[in-house]
Protein backbone atom coordinates (compact mmCIF):
# COMPACT_ATOMS: atom_id res chain seq x y z
CA UNK A 1 0.00 0.00 0.00
CA UNK A 2 2.88 2.05 0.51
CA UNK A 3 4.52 2.03 -2.68
CA UNK A 4 1.01 2.46 -4.30
CA UNK A 5 0.78 5.87 -2.41
CA UNK A 6 4.46 6.73 -3.40
CA UNK A 7 4.08 6.37 -6.98
CA UNK A 8 0.53 7.69 -6.67
CA UNK A 9 2.15 11.03 -5.32
CA UNK A 10 5.10 11.23 -7.57
CA UNK A 11 2.26 10.75 -10.80
CA UNK A 12 -0.08 13.66 -9.34
CA UNK A 13 3.30 15.87 -9.15
CA UNK A 14 4.21 15.27 -12.48
CA UNK A 15 0.75 16.11 -13.88
CA UNK A 16 1.13 19.31 -11.71
CA UNK A 17 4.45 20.46 -13.33
CA UNK A 18 4.51 23.37 -15.11
CA UNK A 19 5.98 22.93 -19.26
CA UNK A 20 7.16 25.76 -20.52
CA UNK A 21 7.57 25.76 -24.19
CA UNK A 22 11.72 25.73 -26.08
CA UNK A 23 10.10 28.49 -27.92
CA UNK A 24 8.31 31.88 -26.55
CA UNK A 25 4.77 31.83 -28.31
CA UNK A 26 4.68 33.94 -31.32
CA UNK A 27 2.70 37.60 -31.48
CA UNK A 28 -0.60 37.37 -32.78
CA UNK A 29 -2.26 39.62 -35.26
CA UNK A 30 -5.68 40.61 -35.75
CA UNK A 31 -7.60 42.00 -38.07
CA UNK A 32 -10.93 43.44 -37.09
CA UNK A 33 -13.77 45.36 -38.88
CA UNK A 34 -17.12 46.85 -37.66
CA UNK A 35 -19.08 44.09 -40.33
CA UNK A 36 -17.94 41.75 -37.96
CA UNK A 37 -20.32 42.48 -35.32
CA UNK A 38 -23.77 41.30 -36.48
CA UNK A 39 -26.95 43.89 -35.54
CA UNK A 40 -24.88 47.01 -36.06
CA UNK A 41 -26.08 49.60 -38.17
CA UNK A 42 -25.09 53.27 -38.32
CA UNK A 43 -26.82 55.57 -40.82
CA UNK A 44 -23.51 57.85 -40.91
CA UNK A 45 -21.64 54.95 -42.43
CA UNK A 46 -19.40 55.28 -39.75
CA UNK A 47 -17.98 53.24 -36.45
CA UNK A 48 -15.95 54.08 -33.08
CA UNK A 49 -14.14 51.41 -32.26
CA UNK A 50 -12.27 51.43 -28.82
CA UNK A 51 -9.01 49.85 -27.78
CA UNK A 52 -9.02 49.49 -23.92
CA UNK A 53 -5.25 47.67 -24.37
CA UNK A 54 -4.81 50.53 -26.78
CA UNK A 55 -6.46 53.33 -25.18
CA UNK A 56 -7.11 54.27 -27.99
CA UNK A 57 -10.09 55.37 -30.35
CA UNK A 58 -10.70 55.00 -34.46
CA UNK A 59 -13.36 55.81 -36.65
CA UNK A 60 -13.73 52.92 -38.86
CA UNK A 61 -16.10 52.80 -42.19
CA UNK A 62 -17.69 49.62 -42.09
CA UNK A 63 -15.48 46.92 -44.59
CA UNK A 64 -12.65 49.13 -43.19
CA UNK A 65 -9.62 46.64 -41.15
CA UNK A 66 -8.16 47.61 -38.65
CA UNK A 67 -4.82 45.53 -37.04
CA UNK A 68 -4.44 45.05 -33.80
CA UNK A 69 -0.71 42.78 -32.62
CA UNK A 70 -1.04 40.91 -29.63
CA UNK A 71 2.01 39.60 -27.43
CA UNK A 72 2.44 36.65 -25.17
CA UNK A 73 -0.13 37.32 -22.42
CA UNK A 74 -1.54 40.37 -23.70
CA UNK A 75 -5.49 40.78 -24.69
CA UNK A 76 -7.42 43.38 -26.05
CA UNK A 77 -11.37 44.22 -25.81
CA UNK A 78 -13.20 46.23 -28.52
CA UNK A 79 -15.91 47.99 -28.36
CA UNK A 80 -17.64 48.85 -31.83
CA UNK A 81 -20.42 51.60 -31.61
CA UNK A 82 -22.53 52.94 -35.00
CA UNK A 83 -21.89 56.62 -35.49
CA UNK A 84 -25.69 58.19 -35.81
CA UNK A 85 -25.90 61.28 -37.48
CA UNK A 86 -27.48 64.65 -35.92
CA UNK A 87 -30.26 66.31 -38.07
CA UNK A 88 -30.19 70.02 -37.91
CA UNK A 89 -26.83 70.23 -36.46
CA UNK A 90 -23.87 71.11 -38.85
CA UNK A 91 -20.43 70.77 -38.91
CA UNK A 92 -18.05 73.50 -39.72
CA UNK A 93 -17.25 71.75 -43.38
CA UNK A 94 -21.45 72.17 -44.04
CA UNK A 95 -21.53 68.21 -43.42
CA UNK A 96 -23.77 67.01 -40.98
CA UNK A 97 -22.68 66.66 -37.19
CA UNK A 98 -22.24 62.80 -36.26
CA UNK A 99 -21.70 61.04 -32.73
CA UNK A 100 -21.66 58.01 -30.72
CA UNK A 101 -21.54 57.00 -27.26
CA UNK A 102 -18.67 54.74 -26.58
CA UNK A 103 -18.39 53.84 -22.31
CA UNK A 104 -16.46 54.38 -19.82
CA UNK A 105 -12.43 54.01 -20.40
CA UNK A 106 -11.24 52.39 -17.78
CA UNK A 107 -13.53 49.54 -17.69
CA UNK A 108 -12.75 46.26 -19.42
CA UNK A 109 -16.42 46.17 -21.19
CA UNK A 110 -16.68 50.12 -21.11
CA UNK A 111 -19.66 49.56 -23.75
CA UNK A 112 -21.86 48.20 -20.71
CA UNK A 113 -21.99 51.61 -19.22
CA UNK A 114 -24.22 52.74 -21.86
CA UNK A 115 -27.90 51.59 -21.30
CA UNK A 116 -29.64 53.46 -23.36
CA UNK A 117 -29.57 56.65 -25.80
CA UNK A 118 -31.83 57.91 -28.23
CA UNK A 119 -31.83 61.01 -30.38
CA UNK A 120 -34.89 63.35 -29.67
CA UNK A 121 -36.11 64.18 -33.37
CA UNK A 122 -39.46 64.12 -32.90
CA UNK A 123 -41.54 67.64 -32.04
CA UNK A 124 -43.98 66.43 -29.75
CA UNK A 125 -40.92 64.37 -27.67
CA UNK A 126 -43.04 65.01 -23.95
CA UNK A 127 -46.57 63.74 -24.94
CA UNK A 128 -45.19 60.45 -26.31
CA UNK A 129 -42.97 59.99 -23.50
CA UNK A 130 -45.92 60.50 -21.05
CA UNK A 131 -48.03 58.02 -23.30
CA UNK A 132 -44.79 55.88 -23.24
CA UNK A 133 -44.67 55.92 -19.10
CA UNK A 134 -48.57 55.42 -18.70
CA UNK A 135 -47.95 52.19 -20.90
CA UNK A 136 -45.07 50.74 -18.77
CA UNK A 137 -47.00 51.76 -16.00
CA UNK A 138 -49.48 49.98 -16.62
CA UNK A 139 -47.51 47.33 -17.78
CA UNK A 140 -45.67 47.20 -14.27
CA UNK A 141 -48.87 47.49 -12.13
CA UNK A 142 -50.24 44.77 -13.88
CA UNK A 143 -47.33 41.89 -12.80
CA UNK A 144 -46.53 40.71 -16.17
CA UNK A 145 -43.96 38.11 -15.76
CA UNK A 146 -41.70 36.57 -18.27
CA UNK A 147 -42.30 39.16 -20.52
CA UNK A 148 -39.51 41.31 -21.52
CA UNK A 149 -39.69 44.41 -19.34
CA UNK A 150 -39.76 48.04 -21.61
CA UNK A 151 -36.74 49.48 -22.61
CA UNK A 152 -35.92 53.12 -23.03
CA UNK A 153 -36.31 53.17 -26.70
CA UNK A 154 -39.50 51.43 -25.87
CA UNK A 155 -41.10 54.20 -23.71
CA UNK A 156 -39.02 56.90 -24.83
CA UNK A 157 -36.82 56.94 -22.00
CA UNK A 158 -39.94 57.70 -19.67
CA UNK A 159 -38.51 54.67 -18.16
CA UNK A 160 -35.30 52.85 -17.15
CA UNK A 161 -34.30 53.25 -13.45
CA UNK A 162 -32.07 52.38 -10.49
CA UNK A 163 -32.71 48.72 -9.59
CA UNK A 164 -30.27 45.81 -10.42
CA UNK A 165 -32.58 44.87 -13.31
CA UNK A 166 -33.03 47.57 -14.91
CA UNK A 167 -36.64 47.90 -14.38
CA UNK A 168 -38.05 49.79 -12.24
CA UNK A 169 -39.65 53.71 -13.55
CA UNK A 170 -39.50 57.02 -12.97
CA UNK A 171 -42.66 57.66 -11.05
CA UNK A 172 -45.39 59.76 -13.40
CA UNK A 173 -45.72 62.95 -11.17
CA UNK A 174 -42.25 63.18 -10.88
CA UNK A 175 -41.26 63.14 -14.59
CA UNK A 176 -43.97 65.50 -15.58
CA UNK A 177 -42.45 67.43 -13.74
CA UNK A 178 -38.56 67.21 -15.13
CA UNK A 179 -36.77 69.76 -16.32
CA UNK A 180 -35.06 67.61 -18.76
CA UNK A 181 -38.13 66.33 -20.59
CA UNK A 182 -39.81 70.02 -20.15
CA UNK A 183 -36.53 71.11 -21.98
CA UNK A 184 -37.65 68.63 -24.82
CA UNK A 185 -39.56 71.09 -26.25
CA UNK A 186 -36.31 73.46 -27.00
CA UNK A 187 -36.77 73.20 -31.43
CA UNK A 188 -33.84 75.68 -31.38
CA UNK A 189 -31.19 72.66 -30.05
CA UNK A 190 -31.11 68.69 -30.39
CA UNK A 191 -31.13 66.52 -27.72
CA UNK A 192 -29.51 63.02 -26.92
CA UNK A 193 -31.10 61.35 -24.26
CA UNK A 194 -28.93 58.80 -22.56
CA UNK A 195 -29.11 56.73 -19.46
CA UNK A 196 -25.26 55.52 -18.08
CA UNK A 197 -23.96 53.84 -15.07
CA UNK A 198 -20.92 53.45 -13.16
CA UNK A 199 -17.83 56.20 -12.33
CA UNK A 200 -14.99 57.17 -13.93
CA UNK A 201 -13.55 58.51 -17.21
CA UNK A 202 -16.41 58.52 -20.23
CA UNK A 203 -15.74 58.72 -23.91
CA UNK A 204 -18.05 59.13 -27.00
CA UNK A 205 -17.60 60.26 -30.27
CA UNK A 206 -19.03 63.82 -31.66
CA UNK A 207 -17.76 65.86 -34.89
CA UNK A 208 -18.77 69.09 -33.01
CA UNK A 209 -18.80 69.80 -29.71
CA UNK A 210 -22.26 69.98 -27.50
CA UNK A 211 -22.98 73.40 -26.15
CA UNK A 212 -24.31 71.50 -22.73
CA UNK A 213 -23.95 67.97 -21.12
CA UNK A 214 -26.66 68.07 -18.09
CA UNK A 215 -26.87 65.40 -15.78
CA UNK A 216 -29.56 63.88 -13.65
CA UNK A 217 -29.13 61.15 -10.65
CA UNK A 218 -31.51 58.40 -10.87
CA UNK A 219 -32.30 56.05 -7.48
CA UNK A 220 -35.20 54.26 -6.65
CA UNK A 221 -35.81 56.97 -4.05
CA UNK A 222 -36.50 59.27 -6.31
CA UNK A 223 -34.20 62.03 -8.41
CA UNK A 224 -33.01 65.44 -8.64
CA UNK A 225 -35.57 67.32 -10.75
CA UNK A 226 -33.32 70.52 -11.52
CA UNK A 227 -30.00 68.96 -13.88
CA UNK A 228 -26.91 69.52 -12.99
CA UNK A 229 -24.08 71.14 -15.15
CA UNK A 230 -21.42 68.58 -16.07
CA UNK A 231 -17.83 69.92 -17.28
CA UNK A 232 -16.38 68.29 -20.49
CA UNK A 233 -13.80 68.50 -23.32
CA UNK A 234 -14.06 68.09 -26.59
CA UNK A 235 -11.25 67.28 -29.29
CA UNK A 236 -12.33 68.63 -32.66
CA UNK A 237 -9.44 66.91 -34.96
CA UNK A 238 -10.69 63.41 -33.53
CA UNK A 239 -14.00 64.25 -32.41
CA UNK A 240 -13.03 62.85 -28.50
CA UNK A 241 -15.74 63.57 -25.94
CA UNK A 242 -14.94 63.17 -22.45
CA UNK A 243 -16.61 64.29 -19.18
CA UNK A 244 -15.83 62.59 -16.12
CA UNK A 245 -18.77 60.57 -14.36
CA UNK A 246 -19.42 61.13 -10.72
CA UNK A 247 -18.20 58.42 -7.88
CA UNK A 248 -21.50 56.08 -7.70
CA UNK A 249 -22.17 57.65 -3.94
CA UNK A 250 -23.47 60.65 -5.66
CA UNK A 251 -25.92 58.96 -7.58
CA UNK A 252 -27.79 56.27 -4.74
CA UNK A 253 -27.96 53.66 -7.78
CA UNK A 254 -24.67 54.62 -9.76
CA UNK A 255 -26.75 55.38 -12.36
CA UNK A 256 -27.58 58.86 -14.61
CA UNK A 257 -29.85 60.13 -16.86
CA UNK A 258 -27.79 63.05 -19.46
CA UNK A 259 -29.20 65.27 -22.00
CA UNK A 260 -26.09 66.42 -24.42
CA UNK A 261 -27.38 69.38 -26.12
CA UNK A 262 -26.20 70.79 -29.32
CA UNK A 263 -27.29 74.24 -31.24
CA UNK A 264 -28.66 73.42 -34.50
CA UNK A 265 -27.43 74.67 -37.86
CA UNK A 266 -30.73 76.79 -38.48
CA UNK A 267 -31.73 78.27 -35.07
CA UNK A 268 -30.87 82.10 -34.14
CA UNK A 269 -27.72 83.42 -33.08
Amino acid sequence: LDWVRSVTSLVHRSIRNFITPDEPPPTVMARVKPVDVEGLESDAGQYAVWSFEQQRMLLLGPDQTVDFELRPKQSDVLTVVPVQTLPGVAHSSGATATWAPVGLTHMLNGGGAVLDSYIDVSPNGLEQVLQGLKNALALAQNGTTGARQPSLLDIDFAGLLAMDDESVLIPAAELASSQLLASKQDSTHLKVIMAIKGQGDFLAYSSVAPETIQARPLSEAGAEDKPRDWPFTHDLSTGSLNFRVPDMHESDSGRWLLTLSWKKSDAPA
